[in-house]
């Protein structure tokens, strides 16, 4: 029988780029909030809107980002728990030989993921709420 394997390190990375990335958004506002520009160029209302636009934009793409960061960092947990337990029951089942009886706890582990996969999109209902 072929070893289970389970593709680890990816998450943190992918949490990591995120948390990069609202760094580098809340570093662009700080600077947009920073400048002084010229009388003159204060005074054109052109100019002062398209400040407003670009600073509501970063502050929507701000949340975006901590939105998804947020839910990154949820099912990464899940994906942790449900890989604790996979390895458990894996460790359960000894390895070797495939015998007609380890077919249950075959079953056995595709209901604990269904299990899983129920309960974390029901978190994520209540968390959209």
């Amino acid at each position: 029988m072929a070893e289970l394997k389970i593709q680890t390190g990816w998450g943190a990375e992918l949490s990591a780029d995120a948390q990069d990335c609202l760094q580098l958004i809340r570093e662009a506002a700080s600077v947009l909030r920073s400048l002084n520009l010229d009388p003159a160029l204060e005074a054109d209302r052109n100019i002062q809107s398209s400040l407003l636009k670009l600073m509501k934009s970063l502050e929507e793409t701000e949340n975006r980002v901590d939105r998804i960061s947020a839910f990154l960092e949820s099912g990464l947990r899940t994906y942790e728990s449900l890989e604790r337990e996979l390895t458990e029951e894996a460790r359960k089942l000894g390895s070797g030989v495939f015998l007609p009886e380890v077919t249950d706890s075959t079953s056995h582990l595709r209901s604990l993921f269904e299990e899983n996969s129920k309960n974390s999109n029901r978190s994520e209902e209540k968390e959209e709420e």
